[in-house]
Protein backbone atom coordinates (compact mmCIF):
# COMPACT_ATOMS: atom_id res chain seq x y z
CA UNK A 1 0.00 0.00 0.00
CA UNK A 2 2.74 2.44 0.96
CA UNK A 3 4.91 1.38 -1.98
CA UNK A 4 1.98 1.84 -4.36
CA UNK A 5 1.33 5.34 -3.00
CA UNK A 6 4.98 6.30 -3.33
CA UNK A 7 5.15 4.98 -6.92
CA UNK A 8 2.03 6.94 -7.82
CA UNK A 9 3.47 10.13 -6.34
CA UNK A 10 6.83 9.68 -8.11
CA UNK A 11 5.09 8.99 -11.46
CA UNK A 12 3.06 12.18 -11.09
CA UNK A 13 6.23 14.09 -10.21
CA UNK A 14 8.21 12.79 -13.20
CA UNK A 15 5.46 13.29 -15.78
CA UNK A 16 5.80 17.10 -16.09
CA UNK A 17 9.53 16.80 -16.73
CA UNK A 18 9.11 14.46 -19.72
CA UNK A 19 9.76 16.32 -22.98
CA UNK A 20 10.83 15.41 -26.51
CA UNK A 21 14.38 16.41 -27.46
CA UNK A 22 14.80 19.22 -29.98
CA UNK A 23 16.98 17.13 -32.31
CA UNK A 24 13.84 15.81 -34.03
CA UNK A 25 14.17 12.25 -32.73
CA UNK A 26 10.56 12.39 -31.53
CA UNK A 27 8.49 14.73 -33.69
CA UNK A 28 5.70 15.90 -31.39
CA UNK A 29 4.82 18.73 -29.05
CA UNK A 30 5.73 18.47 -25.36
CA UNK A 31 2.05 18.60 -24.36
CA UNK A 32 1.10 15.76 -26.72
CA UNK A 33 3.98 13.63 -25.45
CA UNK A 34 2.96 14.24 -21.82
CA UNK A 35 -0.62 13.23 -22.66
CA UNK A 36 0.50 10.22 -24.69
CA UNK A 37 2.59 8.93 -21.80
CA UNK A 38 0.51 10.27 -18.94
CA UNK A 39 -2.92 8.90 -19.78
CA UNK A 40 -1.78 5.26 -20.16
CA UNK A 41 0.38 5.65 -17.04
CA UNK A 42 -2.58 6.92 -15.03
CA UNK A 43 -4.73 4.11 -16.42
CA UNK A 44 -2.09 1.57 -15.38
CA UNK A 45 -2.10 2.93 -11.83
CA UNK A 46 -5.90 2.78 -11.80
CA UNK A 47 -5.82 -0.90 -12.81
CA UNK A 48 -3.11 -1.65 -10.26
CA UNK A 49 -5.22 0.02 -7.58
CA UNK A 50 -8.07 -2.40 -8.24
CA UNK A 51 -5.82 -5.47 -8.29
CA UNK A 52 -3.45 -4.63 -5.44
CA UNK A 53 -5.80 -2.95 -3.03
CA UNK A 54 -9.07 -3.91 -1.46
CA UNK A 55 -12.37 -3.10 -3.15
CA UNK A 56 -12.74 0.63 -3.69
CA UNK A 57 -15.24 2.37 -1.49
CA UNK A 58 -17.19 4.66 -3.77
CA UNK A 59 -19.42 5.76 -0.90
CA UNK A 60 -16.48 7.33 0.89
CA UNK A 61 -15.29 8.91 -2.35
CA UNK A 62 -18.67 10.52 -3.04
CA UNK A 63 -19.01 11.92 0.49
CA UNK A 64 -16.50 14.59 -0.55
CA UNK A 65 -18.17 17.55 -2.27
CA UNK A 66 -15.23 18.02 -4.64
CA UNK A 67 -15.58 14.41 -5.82
CA UNK A 68 -19.26 14.85 -6.54
CA UNK A 69 -18.66 18.14 -8.38
CA UNK A 70 -15.84 16.67 -10.48
CA UNK A 71 -17.89 13.58 -11.35
CA UNK A 72 -20.89 15.69 -12.38
CA UNK A 73 -18.67 17.98 -14.47
CA UNK A 74 -16.98 15.09 -16.31
CA UNK A 75 -20.33 13.34 -16.75
CA UNK A 76 -21.83 16.46 -18.31
CA UNK A 77 -18.80 16.79 -20.60
CA UNK A 78 -19.28 13.21 -21.79
CA UNK A 79 -23.01 13.75 -22.36
CA UNK A 80 -22.48 16.90 -24.41
CA UNK A 81 -20.28 14.97 -26.84
CA UNK A 82 -23.45 13.13 -27.94
CA UNK A 83 -24.73 16.22 -29.77
CA UNK A 84 -21.35 17.72 -30.71
CA UNK A 85 -20.77 18.63 -34.33
CA UNK A 86 -17.41 16.87 -34.25
CA UNK A 87 -17.30 14.21 -31.49
CA UNK A 88 -13.68 13.35 -32.27
CA UNK A 89 -12.58 16.90 -31.45
CA UNK A 90 -14.68 16.77 -28.29
CA UNK A 91 -12.98 13.57 -27.12
CA UNK A 92 -9.58 15.04 -27.92
CA UNK A 93 -10.31 18.05 -25.73
CA UNK A 94 -11.93 15.91 -23.03
CA UNK A 95 -9.06 13.40 -22.64
CA UNK A 96 -6.84 15.65 -20.48
CA UNK A 97 -9.84 16.45 -18.27
CA UNK A 98 -10.59 12.75 -17.88
CA UNK A 99 -6.93 12.12 -17.05
CA UNK A 100 -7.09 14.80 -14.38
CA UNK A 101 -10.31 13.33 -12.99
CA UNK A 102 -8.84 9.83 -12.81
CA UNK A 103 -5.71 11.24 -11.19
CA UNK A 104 -7.85 13.01 -8.60
CA UNK A 105 -9.71 9.75 -7.96
CA UNK A 106 -6.42 7.85 -7.55
CA UNK A 107 -4.97 10.42 -5.18
CA UNK A 108 -8.15 10.75 -3.13
CA UNK A 109 -8.58 6.99 -2.92
CA UNK A 110 -5.01 5.82 -2.33
CA UNK A 111 -3.11 8.50 -0.45
CA UNK A 112 -3.15 8.85 3.29
CA UNK A 113 -2.82 12.58 4.01
CA UNK A 114 -1.05 12.08 7.33
CA UNK A 115 1.54 9.66 5.88
CA UNK A 116 1.95 10.64 2.22
CA UNK A 117 1.52 14.42 2.21
CA UNK A 118 5.13 15.19 3.16
CA UNK A 119 6.51 12.83 0.48
CA UNK A 120 4.06 14.24 -2.12
CA UNK A 121 5.19 17.80 -1.39
CA UNK A 122 8.87 16.81 -1.57
CA UNK A 123 8.42 15.12 -4.96
CA UNK A 124 6.45 18.07 -6.35
CA UNK A 125 9.11 20.47 -5.05
CA UNK A 126 11.90 18.50 -6.74
CA UNK A 127 9.89 18.30 -9.97
CA UNK A 128 9.26 22.06 -9.93
CA UNK A 129 12.90 22.72 -9.07
CA UNK A 130 14.13 20.61 -12.00
CA UNK A 131 11.68 22.34 -14.38
CA UNK A 132 12.76 25.77 -13.09
CA UNK A 133 16.46 24.90 -13.38
CA UNK A 134 16.01 23.79 -16.99
CA UNK A 135 14.18 27.07 -17.69
CA UNK A 136 16.98 29.11 -16.10
CA UNK A 137 19.59 27.22 -18.16
CA UNK A 138 17.57 27.92 -21.30
CA UNK A 139 17.36 31.63 -20.49
CA UNK A 140 20.94 32.20 -19.34
CA UNK A 141 22.97 29.61 -21.26
CA UNK A 142 20.91 29.01 -24.39
CA UNK A 143 20.29 25.36 -23.41
CA UNK A 144 18.16 24.07 -26.30
CA UNK A 145 17.95 20.31 -25.78
CA UNK A 146 14.14 20.34 -25.40
CA UNK A 147 11.80 21.45 -28.17
CA UNK A 148 9.76 24.54 -27.37
CA UNK A 149 7.62 27.06 -29.20
CA UNK A 150 8.59 30.10 -27.14
CA UNK A 151 11.45 29.85 -24.70
CA UNK A 152 12.47 29.59 -22.02
CA UNK A 153 9.76 26.99 -21.62
CA UNK A 154 11.62 24.33 -19.62
CA UNK A 155 10.00 21.00 -20.58
CA UNK A 156 6.76 22.62 -21.70
CA UNK A 157 5.69 23.89 -25.12
CA UNK A 158 5.72 27.55 -24.29
CA UNK A 159 6.99 29.79 -21.53
CA UNK A 160 3.55 30.50 -20.08
CA UNK A 161 2.90 26.82 -19.35
CA UNK A 162 6.37 26.41 -17.87
CA UNK A 163 5.90 29.43 -15.62
CA UNK A 164 2.46 28.22 -14.51
CA UNK A 165 3.86 24.83 -13.51
CA UNK A 166 6.78 26.32 -11.59
CA UNK A 167 4.51 28.77 -9.76
CA UNK A 168 2.07 26.05 -8.76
Amino acid sequence: SSTYSKLLIVALGILPIICPPSNGLIKTSPEFLKSSIGLPLISLFLLLAFFLKDKPSFRLFFKEKASVALTLFLGWCLITILWATNPYEGFRVLLPWLGGGVTFFLLARNLNPSKDLRFFLKVMFVSGFVAATIGVFQYLLGFDFFSQAAGPASTFGNKNMGAEYVVL
